[in-house]
């Protein structure tokens, strides 16, 4: 292998104040080589991190995720058949003269040194930048060069290293100029082979996982007549694979059950006779089934719904039981099921046992009274609905009194 030896261009940078601005840029140093006279640094923690730029040019597969792929370019790559094939390992931008490149460490990066690997057409001028923690910019070398003019060299290294380790989450070069245009101003876009940024990141720490909430018996109300957690860890978890299986009297209850829970999930949660799977909800109609302490009429709504660790299985004798078990199921599910929009982790995870209810009274209603003040259709579509989640049956309208009728009578703003 034939080794080829170049003089280095050194420049030093002392802090410098901007005039006008009140801006001290960090003391360090630079320095310019050609290629192949630079190793890339051994803590390079730029290889592989998120990398975002300005622009890529167009029709080219030469994007900025390979200037930090830890391929800086052999040592002929000044040459146009080599920085021009299509497999060159190199970020080629868009058509500015504003172009940047920006590389997020993932975490807290303690920063002593960049490297960057320019093309045949590279910054001049450049500056580098570092964004803290909250965000902000600050500058860390203004009007730098990366021209190897005076070795008759487009390709070359730059160096910038710092007295003390900036500290920083992303860094940023951007150009102000580059070192050629042609005819158009897409001709020779800046070319940068590799950003090496040599120092040491520490990871931002896991997020917590979220809280999972979880379902009481305790919190059902009415309380039911029996409620009984099951011994053991098991639970009842909501997934976007949820999934009813009802037929014939429990149809419509299934179907209440799943509108409340696509809209506060965004799931499909289909409702079919032949559903299976897990997370399934079961409804089955047993016109048999007997609740201990209820008796009469009330018998006819009672319910049991049990819970396992994939399934949850609501009884009933008819349609109206069916629906107070959903109630139920909605209530321990938490107040998100039923909010009316979607939400994130809408849904409580409900821990096994079962439950076995019905009413204690046969009449549980309401009364309003709109014959002394005019009620809203859509208010009482709303109390009908509220009424329901507490599976109250009966709703006392109080429409005329000695003997009067209230009717809404728009005025349109005439005179009375």
């Amino acid at each position: 292998m034939k080794i080829r030896k170049h003089h280095k261009i050194i420049a030093v940078a002392t802090a410098t104040l901007l005039a006008g601005a009140g801006l001290i840029v960090p003391i360090a140093s630079a320095s310019a080589t050609a290629p192949g006279d630079v190793a890339i640094c051994a803590d390079n923690i730029a290889q592989g991190k998120t990398v975002t730029a300005s622009g890529t040019e167009p029709n080219t597969t030469k994007a900025p995720e390979k200037a930090v792929d830890g391929n800086v370019g052999p040592d002929d790559k000044d040459k146009p058949a080599v920085h021009n094939a299509d497999d060159a390992s190199r970020w080629s931008a868009d058509d500015s003269d504003k172009a940047w490149i920006q590389v997020d460490f993932g975490g807290t990066a303690s920063v002593n040194k960049v490297q960057l690997y320019w093309g045949n057409t590279f910054g001049n001028p450049y500056k580098l930048q570092a964004q803290d923690a909250q965000g902000t910019w600050r500058d860390l070398v203004l009007d730098a060069n990366g021209g190897k003019e005076a070795q008759g060299k487009k390709a070359g290294s730059t160096e910038h290293s710092f007295t003390t380790a900036e500290t920083m989450r992303a860094l940023k070069m951007q150009i102000s100029g580059k070192s050629q245009n042609g005819t158009t101003a897409s001709e020779w876009p800046l070319s940068l082979w590799e950003i090496a940024v040599c120092g040491t990141v520490t990871p931002d720490p896991e997020p917590e996982p979220e809280a999972v909430t979880m379902a009481s018996y305790d919190s059902i109300i009415p309380a039911p007549l029996k409620a009984t957690p099951a011994q053991g860890d098991a639970v009842f978890a909501p997934t976007e694979k949820l999934a009813i299986k009802a037929s014939g009297d429990a149809s419509a209850p299934a179907e209440h059950l799943a509108a409340n829970l696509r809209t506060a999930t965004g799931w499909t949660v289909p409702v079919a006779a032949d559903a299976s799977g897990t997370p399934l909800v079961e409804y089955v109609i047993d016109s048999n089934l007997s609740v201990q302490g209820v008796s009469g009429d009330q018998a006819k709504e009672t319910y049991t719904l049990a819970v396992t660790a994939d399934k949850v299985t609501i009884t009933a004798r008819n349609a109206t039981g069916a629906l107070w078990g959903t109630q139920t199921l909605l209530q321990l599910l938490g107040p998100w099921a039923h909010f009316g929009e979607q939400t994130a982790n809408a849904l409580y995870q409900i821990p096994a046992g079962t439950i076995e209810d019905g009413p204690r009274f046969s009449y549980r209603g309401v009364m309003v009274d709109p014959a002394r003040s005019f009620i809203p259709k859509d208010e009482l579509l709303d109390l009908m609905q509220l009424m329901s989640a507490y599976k109250m049956n009966a709703l006392h309208l109080h429409l005329t009194d000695d003997p009067g009728w209230r009717i809404e009578i728009p005025n349109e703003g005439k005179a009375a």
